[in-house]
């Protein structure tokens, strides 16, 4: 499983090279499930920050803030102040054109809970 994982994540690089941003989404997506439950962080930063910026160009931007959800829970693990801005930053872009969207779904996946935001 880890040779497919590997050469998956290596195709996906490729497709999304060459601009084939379905195929490289496909690619990342199938690995996805197999990295998350590792503890081998750059790779899932990666592929949580790849599959958030793919599926919001490919107009979902409901999974986009799902996985830029999961990017920014693992950025709260890591200790690096600029990753964790960056985070941020793309996770409340993909808010916001979600928001754009008014799509009636629960991003945080709270429901019935008062969910306030901080920053800081």
């Amino acid at each position: 499983m880890r040779k497919f994982a590997f050469y998956m994540v290596q195709a996906g690089k490729q497709f999304d090279r060459i601009a084939l941003k379905a195929y490289s989404f496909y690619c990342f997506s199938k690995v996805h499930p197999y990295y998350s439950g590792l503890k081998w962080n750059g790779i899932r930063f990666f592929l949580f920050s790849t599959l958030g910026k793919d599926s919001q160009n490919l107009g979902d931007i409901t999974l986009a803030v799902k996985y830029f959800r999961n990017l920014l829970e693992l950025c709260c693990e890591l200790n690096d102040k600029q990753g964790q801005s960056e985070c941020l930053n793309e996770f409340l872009l993909a808010v916001q054109n979600w928001n754009e969207q008014n799509t009636k779904t629960n991003l945080l996946g709270m429901e019935g809970k008062d969910v306030k935001a901080r920053i800081g």
